[in-house]
């Protein structure tokens, strides 16, 4: 059975019943069929992918353009073994990928899978649950088609990291309430590589080491907080944070802590999985 596989995520790969396929000729020609392959199936006007791409050029000359890089890509298609009629819908006004073979694509797969995990609670999620979203995150090899920075890529991939951001920071919350520290503190470190200012996020690295016996560390780690914070923001850290600060000072062993904001509570209030779910901080 023929079966087309397509990975955006980092370098572009295309296979063909498990073999790769060919190497794009041309930025522009590889951005086009991306650009198809986004669209879902939507009959996207010949004029309208001209003026994306090639926004300089007058219309005529910009089609002419686009018509060339359509050939080269069908072209392409025929050389590695498929029919470049059962991945492309083209006419003479229209394009769209519209695939009538099997056919996978990691983008769409990572977005069904991510389907509906905003509506579950970290807090009572099931093993299983948990599983699926972590296998779901291994589909993020990087950054949508990394190289192109074209507004309609850009808008797309900020997307995309968003909703990968939040299922690392579901996984965060299920981890710290388990108390699987070595896999929060992996899981936090990840989030700030995504954005370092997200002071929730050192706010659980804080207590992570100092729930695994490692004061200095978390004590480091609010120092370098709080410089990054006030060189690239000009402010001290929340409230929040400096509370936790103190807290670790103090010599506290262990933190009364609210996963769902990543906030020190009260000293005379204990977290219940029942208690009212807080607004994230930070």
């Amino acid at each position: 059975m023929e079966n087309l596989q397509i990975n955006l995520f980092g370098t572009i790969e295309l296979r063909f019943n498990s073999e790769y396929l060919f190497v794009f000729p041309t930025k522009k020609c590889e951005a086009v069929f991306v650009y198809l392959i986004l669209a879902q199936g939507k009959r996207v006007q010949r004029e309208v992918i001209a003026a994306e791409f090639w926004p300089k050029l007058p219309p005529p000359c910009g089609r002419r353009a686009l018509n060339s890089d359509v050939w080269r890509l069908r072209r392409l298609l025929q050389k590695s073994g498929l029919d470049p009629e059962k991945v492309l819908f083209v006419t003479h006004e229209i394009l769209a990928f519209k695939p009538a073979i099997d056919f996978s694509v990691d983008v769409f797969d990572f977005e069904q899978g991510l389907c509906g995990v905003d509506a579950l609670d970290p807090l009572t999620a099931e093993a299983d649950q948990i599983e699926r979203i972590e296998n779901i995150l291994h589909l993020y090899r990087g950054d949508l088609c990394e190289g192109c920075y074209d507004d309609w890529c850009v808008v797309t991939r900020e997307v995309l990291r968003a909703k990968r951001f939040a299922a690392l920071e579901f996984l965060l919350r299920y981890n710290l309430h388990h108390h699987d520290l070595s896999k929060a503190l992996n899981l936090a470190n990840q989030l700030l590589v995504l954005d370092p200012l997200m002071e929730h996020i050192h706010r659980a690295i804080m207590v992570c080491y100092n729930l695994m016996g490692n004061r200095p560390a978390a004590v480091m780690h609010y120092k370098s907080c709080a410089r990054l914070l006030k060189k690239e923001l000009g402010i001290d850290p929340m409230p929040e944070t400096q509370r936790l600060y103190q807290v670790i000072l103090q010599g506290a062993e262990q933190i009364d802590l609210d996963p769902h904001s990543i906030t020190v509570l009260p000293a005379h209030k204990h977290w219940h999985a029942s208690s009212p779910v807080s607004t994230l901080a930070g």
